[in-house]
């Protein structure tokens, strides 16, 4: 099944961007008495947006929850093969973030 950390950022982005749609409809409301070539121009716009945005929104909400899956599976297959990912990728970031702070420190004692 899905850890629930997927599952709460999932329903964090669907929550936000229907927060979003909410908010562009209203503006395509409180404008609907507005006339003018400039605002209908604006006003098929935004509808465009908003529904290309639900597609788009759809199609990878579907792609994500797909792969976390296939990815679950995968780690319950091949656990050993997991677990050496995970440590071979934890020390490629540990040296990587060693670089990035300026290389090797290490302290060598001075002659007195």
């Amino acid at each position: 099944s899905i850890d629930m950390n997927n599952e709460t950022y999932i329903t964090e982005s669907t929550d936000c961007a229907r927060g979003l749609a909410t908010h562009a409809r209203a503006l395509m409301a409180a404008t609907a008495e507005a006339t003018g070539e400039k605002v209908e121009d604006a006003r098929k716009q935004v509808a465009s947006a908003l529904e290309r945005g639900k597609e788009f929104f759809g199609d990878v909400q579907t792609k994500v929850i797909h792969d976390v899956k296939e990815v679950e599976v995968s780690a319950r297959h091949h656990p050993y093969k997991t677990l050496g990912l995970a440590v071979g990728l934890g020390a490629m970031i540990g040296i990587l973030l060693v670089q990035l702070s300026g290389g090797n420190h290490h302290s060598q004692a001075k002659p007195a």
